[in-house]
């Protein structure tokens, strides 16, 4: 990824389970699960209120930290793991 982004977003923490994603002007790159089912949904918190979300854009703390100390050490998403290209 190029480093024109705008920042990392982080959110959920229920049951262990966090979203994050890297945004800029030309693209959304989420985290993904691989080992997750693809037709799965699983509750994400977002405030006081739990939205379901597919089970593949979800991971676990060690991995939202790995993604996170990447990017803010570098300003790229980690190539190591696993992220879905939208827009």
């Amino acid at each position: 990824m190029k480093k024109d982004v705008d920042g990392m977003t982080v959110w959920g923490g229920f049951e262990g389970r966090y979203m994050c994603e890297i945004i800029s002007e030309e693209r959304i790159e989420t985290l993904r699960n691989p080992k997750a089912l693809e037709e799965s949904e699983v509750p994400i918190m977002e405030g006081d209120d739990a939205d379901l979300f597919p089970a593949t854009w979800t991971v676990d703390l060690d991995t939202v930290l790995k993604a996170a100390q990447t990017f803010f050490e570098k300003g790229v998403s980690d190539e190591t793991l696993h992220w879905e290209v939208r827009r």
